[in-house]
């Protein structure tokens, strides 16, 4: 079984360009798609904590992961090695990052070498990312005299539109905002509302 895994990390985003990806390659290679999982989370959850963890523990020997990078399955080098040691010499399964163009088989050296290369070079380039955003930030605001506001207004949060019928991550989608926004915004300008949980996730509900 093939089974294509996609996260973004936040609702502003799609797993289009992902799955356009996975799917050029799979007609490449003449492979097909048994299964795709989506998923909206920040890559620093834990895989446990995600939905990523069940679908590892669904695998079986033979099964193939595919995702678009190798970083959707970690955020850092020995999360991702972990996952994929764990999916791959443990579980017998086999991993394919698209955009690397990676086959990890198991117990193959040189898919072992190549995964400990690609990893670190994801890495660096999220650390660099990270320093260029932190330069810009504070040349903006040494430009700005001091008058530079990093984020959001405060006040942004009161144009939002609440369904309490609907989930918070739902509330976020239509008013295309995180949900911390959501959550930020209910505790401070609808006291009537209050949080329920339901299904595994909370909702909004009249108290």
């Amino acid at each position: 079984m093939n089974v294509v895994y996609l996260r973004v990390s936040t609702c502003h985003q799609d797993v289009n360009n992902q799955m356009m990806g996975i799917e050029k390659y799979m007609e490449e290679h003449q492979m097909t798609i048994d299964r795709v999982i989506e998923e909206t989370v920040s890559g620093k959850i834990k895989a446990r904590d995600r939905k990523l963890a069940s679908v590892m523990d669904e695998l079986k020997k033979g099964d193939t992961l595919i995702v678009s990078e190798v970083s959707r399955i970690g955020r850092n080098m020995m999360d991702v090695i972990s996952n994929i040691n764990m999916l791959c010499n443990e579980k017998g399964c086999n991993f394919i990052a698209v955009k690397q163009n990676y086959y990890f088989k198991t117990n193959d050296l040189n898919s072992k070498v190549m995964l400990f290369a690609h990893t670190i070079a994801a890495e660096i380039e999220r650390d660099l990312n990270c320093a260029r955003t932190r330069e810009s930030y504070l040349r903006v605001k040494a430009e700005s005299n001091g008058d530079f506001v990093w984020g959001r207004p405060k006040d942004s949060g009161k144009k939002l539109v609440i369904n309490p019928y609907l989930s918070i991550d739902d509330i976020a989608r239509q008013n295309n905002v995180h949900r911390r926004t959501v959550t930020r915004y209910v505790r401070q300008y609808r006291k009537d509302l209050c949080y329920k949980p339901r299904n595994h996730y909370l909702t909004l509900a009249q108290c």
